[in-house]
């Protein structure tokens, strides 16, 4: 949706879900084969991230604790750059990934302003606004946002083309995917941790070596708190694709390797 009520079709590119980013791709109409939009729309100037200094202004813009729900305007607020550092989190009891160098601000974060814009004074882009986290040195809260320099190289390979997978038509879904992973879900309201409550004889999982008691608490470097994000992780794979997972087996903590395979009906 754009900023004045427009609502368009669109397909998921790519995403990095360690890090909440996701790219993509606009058709004018869920038409076979949808219509590409010809009129350019409005876009952010890419600015430098790598030349912002401590103490700079710069701004984050969102949908404020995810209030809005039509065509409102954004919310806007105002801070200054704290520090240009790697960040090492936390979720919840367990140590995060290592973000490596980021944007920390003071510049609230809240539900809502997740993917949102951080520009400078001039309105240039120079990173997206991440979720709020807990910071493993100091315990204490950190807003922060990916710079655009983490972002440029990936843009410039999609747009010229590299390696970038064919986006599927608007409301196409990736080929669903198989592990041979059973979780300990048991249908719960709430998602409990993810301990594999079963392994089936011969599938990608066995050959990896999961084995049942199994938690498995990572995914490609994602932290997996629940067997929700578990299940959501494996969405966006692809039949082929290789994955791994850090598992905690007793006091031991194993990283196996699984090529994930097509689901079979039934």
């Amino acid at each position: 949706m754009t900023d004045d009520g427009r609502h368009f079709p669109a397909a998921l590119v790519r995403s990095d879900p360690s890090r909440g980013l996701a790219l993509l791709k606009m058709w004018a109409d869920t038409n076979t084969p949808p219509t590409p939009i010809t009129t350019p729309l409005p876009a952010l100037a890419l600015g430098d991230s790598e030349a912002l200094k401590v103490g700079d202004q710069i701004y984050a813009i969102g949908n404020a604790f995810d209030d809005a729900a039509g065509d409102e305007k954004c919310g806007v607020m105002s801070g200054v750059v704290s520090s240009l550092s790697k960040l090492d989190v936390r979720v919840g009891i367990e140590d995060g990934p290592s973000f490596g160098k980021m944007i920390i601000t003071d510049a609230p974060n809240n539900p809502g302003t997740q993917g949102g814009p951080l520009v400078t004074r001039e309105g240039k882009l120079v990173g997206i606004l991440g979720r709020v986290l807990e910071s493993k040195s100091t315990n204490t809260t950190v807003n922060f946002a990916v710079p655009t320099a983490t972002l440029k190289p990936l843009l410039e390979d999609l747009l010229a083309g590299k390696e970038a997978p064919v986006a599927p038509p608007p409301g196409a879904r990736p080929a669903p995917v198989e592990t041979g992973i059973r979780l300990l879900d048991a249908h719960l309201t709430r998602s409990p941790p993810a301990y594999v409550e079963r392994v089936l004889p011969g599938s990608a999982a066995a050959k990896a070596g999961v084995k049942p008691d199994d938690l498995i608490f990572r995914f490609d470097g994602a932290v997996v708190r629940t067997c929700r994000i578990f299940e959501d992780l494996l969405r966006n794979r692809q039949p082929g694709e290789k994955v791994k997972l850090l598992v905690k087996r007793g006091k031991e903590v194993l990283e196996l390797e699984i090529e994930l395979a097509p689901r079979k009906e039934g």
